[in-house]
């Protein structure tokens, strides 16, 4: 793995990590606040990374495809707390499958399923923090300690589950030969003679 790589790699991954992060303040839930009348924004961590700050259209999709059905399916075997959970983990499961489909297509490998044990991990990390916050069993982290919570936990593990498959197979080196074949192909285009 190229030295040079791996630093553009994380510099990527922290950029988009906390610039999500900092756009924790927006309108919707400075209204959602004010409605409830506490005025101050409550932090939930990996909760609200995953639900409302990372990407806002899977969450949409995935909660009435996979969460509910496998909530009310559940709720008849397991309790309806517990089925909450289950509803969560197979919703972690099932978007660290579409993330391996899509690295097979990227790849062109067998799964290694690093990526699936990524989302399998936060997801438990997510149902943890409810959990504990349900149970009330330690006081909410500050603002500031809970973001660099955060940012140091989707660091890691990405650095660790996510991001060496890529590198492992050389995707970015064929991304940028790619890159470099388009750019070629638009100069003969538009600056040919």
């Amino acid at each position: 793995m190229d030295f040079d790589v791996f630093h553009v790699l994380v510099d990527i991954v922290i950029s988009c990590m906390l610039r999500t992060i900092s756009n924790s303040q927006n309108q919707e839930e400075s209204e959602r606040d004010k409605q409830r009348g506490n005025g101050r924004r409550v932090e939930k961590l990996s909760q609200d990374f995953w639900s409302r700050r990372w990407n806002r259209m899977v969450p949409s999709v995935l909660r009435p495809t996979v969460h509910i059905p496998v909530q009310q399916f559940t709720a008849r075997l397991i309790g309806q707390n517990a089925s909450f959970y289950a509803g969560m983990l197979a919703t972690f499961i099932v978007s660290g499958l579409m993330h391996e489909l899509v690295y097979f297509y990227i790849i062109r490998k067998s799964p290694t399923w690093e990526v699936t044990c990524f989302f399998l991990l936060h997801g438990v990390v997510t149902c943890l923090e409810i959990a504990v916050k349900r149970m009330r069993l330690c006081p909410s982290p500050h603002r500031v300690a809970s973001r660099l919570v955060v940012v140091a936990f989707m660091f890691v593990t990405s650095v660790w589950l996510f991001a060496p498959q890529l590198l492992r197979y050389d995707v970015h080196k064929r991304l940028i030969s790619e890159c470099l074949f388009v750019i070629d192909v638009v100069k003969e285009s538009c600056f040919a003679s």
